[in-house]
């Protein structure tokens, strides 16, 4: 049995009782050491109503000469984000300092404004005991409707100091005052996270997640819940980090982080929050589990997504319940993949279907695509491993599905994965049938997606359907006279050996390796073969060449 990976990626955030809940749902399949990669859409309670074409073009213009010639535009933008024109000004601002890509300008945007307008309401509400604190919040609200955000940071620096310095002189009271001094300190705190919430809307991870910390360490002990947040915050600002840059020592330092703050959040006491760090832990375990060549993260995984279902249920948290049923799925299929029975396989397919009666097309289109994504790599997987053709056309159909929905202008990347997943159903059906038609469709489908999956733009998943096209063309040049196929098969293993490294990504560079060997053999190569055989044998990653 051929081995398989499956990358879980983020898809975007839930606010359940003010609870933050990440879930992730992106699975990656390897038909024959090949590697599928699910979609990735976020998700915002606000739309822009624009082309990726046209907010950038009004970011072009967002400056003081250009501004004019599009003002009633950008009027009609901000009022539909309900921000400002200054604070949109400032969105735009960011997006050019950060360079996000073209297709991603809408949604990056809606992202940037609702993270705004949801700061700008905990400010609303933030009521210190000191005038001058309420003052200087009141203050960074109107200095963020001006999109004045050093302005805004500034202003709650001095507020967190303020309160810092209060709670301070309140320390040195008797002890009757240790509850005032502790309401100075959540003060300070909110403050200070706040600051980190400003951090993640500017895209800056790093210095969001010192916020997070800093909030975390100030918040008494007599306020676990309010800690346990904090921390669970810091986790997750890590925890995106590590998916979005594929930092491993961020992922892991998250895993610490989210255990830390479940002794805050017990579930006795708290058990939305308990569940909704249930989740944003799975999704971290999931994340590393897929790039290790273990199953140990994955099952960990499992077990988390499982206990918070216990408390989302069915019932209690519709939406939140099928979105954690997506990865739950996805964490089985990653082990079924790894295993040789089907159990774990028929176990993803359910989950995705249930999952699929909450999040329908009309409602959540989204989330739909992505399920029906990862539907589709669970259904080859399994026809493959039986042999059936009805599970892969099944399979092919649910692309098909995903595709008459989520077209290549409306999210370039997210169509060139499920183009590339498309591939590997195609592929395996090919390998079975005499004819190469099956095979040489699966070609173009893997070459359409690298046409979007760039190395620039996303390297691990450009290796893995560079992976994917190595396979394809390995298989149909072993029917061949010439050799041309396979030659252009190894290009593409060492294309992806590239960015899928045995350090970054242990589990990829074995099934290149593999490739690599067998594609060498045919090419009657058996020198490089064996030394390939040999390096994989030596590091000692449980995998030999088949």
């Amino acid at each position: 049995m051929p081995n398989r990976a499956f990358f879980i990626a983020l898809l975007g955030v839930f606010l359940v009782a003010s609870v933050p809940v990440t879930v992730a749902t992106d699975n990656v399949s390897a038909e024959h050491g090949s590697v599928g990669v699910g979609g990735n859409v976020e998700n915002s309670n606000i739309t822009t109503g624009a082309t990726p074409e046209q907010v950038e073009t009004l970011i072009r213009a967002s400056t003081k000469e250009l501004r004019t010639t599009y003002e009633t535009r950008v009027k009609t933008l901000s009022g539909q984000l309900g921000v400002t024109q200054d604070a949109l000004t400032s969105f735009f601002q960011i997006l050019r300092e950060q360079n996000v890509p073209l297709e991603k300008l809408p949604d990056t945007l809606a992202t940037i404004a609702q993270r705004f307008r949801e700061m700008q309401e905990r400010l609303a509400v933030l009521n210190p005991d000191d005038p001058a604190t309420k003052a200087l919040i009141e203050k960074a609200r109107s200095a963020l409707n001006a999109g004045h955000y050093d302005l805004a940071d500034a202003l709650l620096s001095q507020a967190e100091a303020t309160e810092q310095a209060a709670a301070r002189q309140a320390e040195q009271l008797a002890r009757d005052a240790r509850a005032a001094a502790d309401r100075r300190w959540l003060n300070a705190a909110a403050a200070r996270a706040e600051r980190g919430e400003l951090s993640l809307t500017r895209l800056n991870y790093w210095k969001a997640a010192a916020h997070f910390k800093a909030a975390t360490d100030m918040t008494p002990a007599s306020a676990p819940t309010e800690r346990g947040t904090y921390r669970r915050q810091w986790a997750d600002t890590l925890s995106e980090y590590g998916w979005q840059k594929g930092d491993n020592t961020a992922l892991r330092q998250a895993l610490h982080l989210y255990r830390q703050a479940l002794a805050d959040l017990p579930r006795d006491r708290t058990p939305r929050h308990w569940a909704a760090t249930q989740i944003n832990l799975g999704i971290a375990l999931a994340i590393l589990g897929e790039r290790e060549t273990g199953t140990v993260r994955l099952e960990k995984a499992v077990a988390a997504y499982r206990a918070a279902l216990e408390e989302f249920t069915h019932d209690r948290a519709p939406i939140i319940w099928a979105t954690t049923q997506t990865n739950l799925g996805a964490a089985l299929a990653t082990l079924g993949e790894r295993e040789t029975g089907t159990a774990r396989l028929e176990a993803a397919v359910a989950a995705y279907r249930a999952a699929l009666e909450e999040l329908t097309s009309d409602r959540m289109l989204p989330n739909w695509v992505t399920t029906q994504n990862n539907l589709g790599l669970a259904l080859a997987a399994l026809g493959e491993r039986e042999g059936n053709p009805t599970r892969l056309e099944a399979a092919v159909a649910t692309y098909r599905a995903a595709l008459e929905e989520l077209t290549r202008e409306r999210a370039s990347l997210a169509w060139a994965t499920i183009q590339n997943n498309l591939g590997i159903a195609l592929e395996i059906l090919g390998a079975w049938e005499a004819s190469p038609t099956r095979l040489e469709e699966a070609i173009a489908t893997y070459q359409a997606a690298l046409e979007e999956r760039t190395r620039e733009r996303v390297p691990l998943s450009w290796a893995a359907t560079q992976i994917n096209l190595g396979n394809a063309l390995a298989t149909l040049g072993e029917r061949e006279t010439g050799t041309a196929r396979l030659e252009e098969a190894v290009t593409a293993y060492l294309a992806a050996l590239e960015e899928a490294t045995q350090t970054r990504t242990p589990f990829l560079w074995v099934v290149i390796q593999q490739g690599l060997a067998k594609t060498y053999r045919a090419l009657k190569d058996n020198t490089k073969a064996t030394a390939i055989c040999q390096e994989l044998h030596e590091a000692n990653l449980g995998y030999q060449c088949n």
